[in-house]
C-alpha cells in the first residue's frame, strides 16, 4: 500500500470518534450550562476572600477565577464582564509589581557616596524591571558625570537577585494561566505590553538546560520532580505560544525549552499526560499526539471521571482538566468520552456549586498537611470542572 495512504488512513482511523451508544446520552446542554453558573458564585466569592485576605496570586486562585470566567464567557454562559475586566486589572498589576530587578532600598542608598545620596532619594524603593529603565531614571537625576562616574556602583547596589515574590511575576505558574485565562476579545495595548514584559520575566527563569522548574504547590503533587518541571514547561511553552509574541529573545527560549521535552523521559500523572498532549497537538509530531489522546481515553473511569494517577478514584481536578483538552484537540461535543465525563461532573457537584477533590488524591504529604490543603484542592477541582464543562459545550 503506498505509504501516504497508509499513513492518512491511520490519521482518520485516530480521530474517529466515540459517538454514544443506542443505551447512551449526552446530559442535556442546558444541565451542563447549569453547572457552570451554579460554579462560578462559588469561585468569586473564594477567589475574590484570597485577594482580600491575602494579597497575591499565588497557588492559582485568582488565574482559575479568570479562567473559568472567561471560558463561562466564551460559550455564551452570561458573566459579569466589569467585575471579570477589574479582576484581570488588579492580576496584572500585581504581577507587574513583581518584575522588579533594580531597586535601591534605604541601606544599599546610605552606602553610596554622599554627594550623589540626596540626588537619588526619590528612587528609593521603586521597582524596575530592565536595567535600561533604571539607568534612564538615574539620568534624570544626575549630571552626565556623575552617571558616568557612579552608574556601575548604584547597578550593583540596586541589582536584585533572583527570588520570588519579588521578581518572579507572582509565580511561573501564575503567569502561564494569565496567558491561557485571557479573555481573546479583549485587546488593547495595555495588554500587549503586560504580556510582552511577562513574557520576557519567563525567559529570565528558564533554567540553563531550557526546562523550567515548578514551584509553589506543584513538587509536592503526586509525581517525581524531572516531571514536575516537565510539566510547568509544557504549560509555560503552551502559554508563551499562545500569544503573537515576535520578541527574538522568547522564541529562542520556546525553542530551547521544546528541545528540553522533546529529550526528556514520559510522566504518568494526568496532568502530564494532558499537557504532553497539548503539546504535541500543537507544536509536536501529530501521530504523537493521537497515541497521548488514546492512552488519555483509555485511562477514563468506568463512572466516566478521570484520576491523577492510572486505576486511581474520579476526581473533577483531573476530570475537567480532561475535557478540557479533549475538546482543545478537537473531540466532538457528543463524543461518547465528553458526555461520560459530563454526567460525572454533574453527579458530583455539592450544593454550593463546587466539587469536593480530597487533598491526598493529588498531593503529597501527611494528615495535617492535606488537611491544610483542603481549601486549595477544592478550590482547583471546581476551576477545572467548571473550565472543562464550559469547554464541553459547542462554540458559542
Amino acid at each position: 500500500m503506498n505509504r501516504c495512504l497508509a499513513a492518512s488512513l491511520i490519521a482518520m482511523i485516530a480521530i474517529v470518534p466515540s459517538f454514544l451508544g443506542a443505551g447512551d446520552k449526552l446530559p442535556p446542554r442546558a444541565s451542563v450550562r447549569k453547572a457552570v453558573e451554579r460554579s462560578l458564585p462559588y469561585l468569586e466569592k473564594e477567589g475574590l476572600n484570597w485577594i482580600n485576605k491575602r494579597d497575591c496570586m499565588s497557588c492559582h486562585v485568582v488565574t482559575f477565577m479568570l479562567w473559568s470566567h472567561n471560558e463561562a464567557k466564551a460559550r455564551g454562559i452570561p458573566v459579569d464582564a466589569k467585575k471579570v475586566a477589574e479582576w484581570t486589572d488588579w492580576s496584572m498589576q500585581k504581577s507587574l509589581a513583581e518584575h522588579n530587578w533594580f531597586k535601591l532600598n534605604e541601606k544599599a542608598h546610605k552606602t553610596l557616596p554622599e554627594p550623589i545620596q540626596p540626588k537619588l532619594l526619590d528612587l528609593v524603593g521603586e521597582g524596575f524591571e530592565f536595567e535600561k529603565d533604571f539607568v534612564a531614571a538615574l539620568a534624570k537625576v544626575l549630571t552626565p558625570d556623575e552617571l558616568k562616574q557612579h552608574q556601575t556602583v548604584v547597578l550593583k547596589q540596586a541589582a536584585l537577585a533572583k527570588k520570588g515574590t519579588v521578581n518572579d511575576g507572582g509565580g511561573l505558574d501564575t503567569m502561564s494561566q494569565l496567558f491561557l485565562a485571557r479573555d481573546l476579545t479583549a485587546k488593547s495595548d495595555k495588554d500587549a505590553a503586560f504580556f510582552a514584559s511577562t513574557a520576557q520575566l519567563m525567559t529570565r527563569w528558564q533554567e540553563p538546560d531550557g526546562q523550567w522548574k515548578a514551584a509553589g504547590q506543584m513538587p509536592s503533587r503526586l509525581w517525581p520532580r524531572p516531571i514536575a518541571d516537565q510539566t510547568t514547561t509544557l504549560w509555560t511553552i503552551l502559554a508563551l505560544t499562545s500569544y503573537d509574541l515576535p520578541d527574538a529573545r522568547v522564541k529562542k527560549s520556546v525553542d530551547q525549552a521544546i528541545a528540553a521535552v522533546n529529550k526528556a523521559k514520559p510522566g504518568v500523572n494526568h496532568e502530564w499526560l494532558v499537557a504532553r498532549m497539548l503539546f504535541e497537538h500543537k507544536l509536536g509530531v501529530r501521530e504523537q499526539a493521537e497515541k497521548l489522546r488514546s492512552d488519555l481515553l483509555k485511562r477514563q473511569n468506568d463512572d466516566g471521571g478521570w484520576s491523577t494517577l492510572p486505576g486511581g478514584k474520579s476526581e473533577a481536578f483531573s476530570t475537567g482538566q480532561s475535557l478540557y483538552a479533549l475538546r482543545l484537540v478537537g473531540m466532538p461535543v457528543d463524543d461518547a468520552a465528553i458526555g461520560k465525563g459530563q454526567k460525572y461532573l454533574l453527579d458530583t457537584q455539592t450544593e454550593n456549586g463546587s466539587w469536593i477533590v480530597p487533598p491526598g488524591l493529588l498531593s503529597n504529604g501527611g494528615p495535617e498537611r492535606l488537611k491544610k490543603l483542603e481549601p486549595i484542592h477544592r478550590y482547583w477541582g471546581t476551576a477545572w470542572a467548571s473550565i472543562g464543562l464550559s469547554r464541553s459545550l459547542s462554540d458559542k
